[in-house]
């Protein structure tokens, strides 16, 4: 007899083919794509990317589409809220929440939702509730949090945490919270090793991720300015999300000939185009995983990050560096070591990059938990 799967309802702002919301869209395709023959999955997401004001284009919206092994509606502005809430009401045995904040796909969804059907929620807060994270806007976040405990929005359901790390943060906001610590799928395919090319003297850094505050570009930029007409190359890919940051940013990039910005990385492209660098930088405020640090990984680079992150104790293990962003003299220093490492000192460092990298891709077991958390 042939057993009836179980139906998962998955709401997100963003879903593919949007690439400027970054890594949270990745997270959820891999989930879809890694459980689509266990669960009849049901995708709801908008109709557009973050900051754009028309549809993707050749998508039919308000309508379900058939996918590959699941279904996906794209929602216009004027149909979101009339859709979620019919949706939510239906007959899923489990809704994932990939938002904290969401207006309508986290907020208006469990609104929705009567105290009793909240226990069939799951909820990814996606580094929301770090204290990167947190202090951007704090005054507002703070607000809304008081209130979204003062009726119990969040009562019954169970948080999904990237890393123990986030299980931690998730209980210090709510200290009775369920929380399943289960670290995200990636839609990363394994790549061959690439060598490396490396001159003495010289480092082609790379910085990938969105021009915003939270990721501290402009933190990298002033590094450069204060370390001088070192051999240090820097070029940026990522989405311009906040115009008044990248103005600030604009400034110290005029000023270096050897900093440019390259645009927004496609991630069709992302490994023929990171393997040619020297040393993947991150000097981020709060990153609850970071997929592309994967992807760097797996394209054969060392990573500096900051150390709010979690890939942490990169040194021990050969395969960069984790600083906190206090220690910007720490920073200078370990810029400078990497320039002047010859190629024979560097590419046991690559290799060992690129070995680590390998084992995080190798998900079948994580694939289980995430069938276990959903059923």
């Amino acid at each position: 007899m042939k057993l009836t799967k179980k139906k998962l309802l998955v709401l997100c702002d963003w879903y593919l083919p949007a690439v400027k919301a970054g890594g949270p869209v990745r997270s959820v395709a891999a989930i879809v794509t890694a459980l689509k023959n266990d669960f009849e999955i049901s995708v709801l997401t908008s109709d557009r990317d973050v900051g754009d004001d028309h549809s993707f284009p050749g998508i039919e919206t308000d309508v379900w589409l058939s996918k590959d092994g699941y279904r996906l509606q794209y929602l216009s502005p004027d149909a979101n809220k009339k859709t979620i809430k019919a949706e939510v009401g239906k007959d899923y045995d489990k809704i994932y929440l990939n938002s904290l904040f969401s207006k309508f796909f986290t907020i208006l969804a469990l609104r929705s939702l009567k105290t009793a059907a909240k226990s069939k929620v799951v909820i990814a807060p996606r580094g929301m509730l770090g204290a990167g994270a947190l202090g951007l806007k704090a005054l507002k976040k703070q607000v809304f949090l008081s209130l979204a405990k003062a009726i119990g929005l969040y009562n019954k359901v169970t948080w999904h945490a990237s890393t123990s790390i986030e299980a931690t943060e998730i209980r210090k906001v709510f200290p009775a919270a369920k929380v399943t610590a289960l670290e995200n799928l990636s839609v990363c395919k394994p790549a061959k090793y690439v060598e490396s090319s490396k001159q003495e003297g010289r480092l082609k850094m790379v910085f990938v991720s969105r021009i915003s505050v939270k990721k501290n570009l402009l933190f990298l930029l002033q590094l450069l300015s204060e370390i001088g007409e070192e051999k240090i190359s820097l070029d940026i890919y990522g989405p311009l999300e906040d115009a008044e940051y990248w103005e600030k940013c604009l400034v110290l990039l005029d000023a270096n000939s050897e900093a440019q910005y390259k645009g927004v990385l496609e991630p069709n492209n992302s490994h023929s185009v990171l393997s040619a660098y020297d040393l993947f930088v991150l000097p981020t405020l709060n990153e609850n995983f970071g997929h592309v640090i994967l992807e760097a990984l797996n394209s054969s680079l060392p990573l500096l990050l900051s150390n709010n992150t979690p890939w942490l104790n990169l040194k021990a293990q050969n395969i960069g560096a984790d600083i906190p962003l206090e220690e910007k003299e720490e920073w200078k220093e370990s810029l400078l070591q990497f320039t002047e490492m010859s190629d024979s000192a560097y590419e046991p460092m690559r290799q060992s990059a690129w070995n680590f990298g390998q084992k995080k891709l190798d998900q079948d077991y994580l694939i289980k938990e995430y069938v276990n958390l959903f059923s």
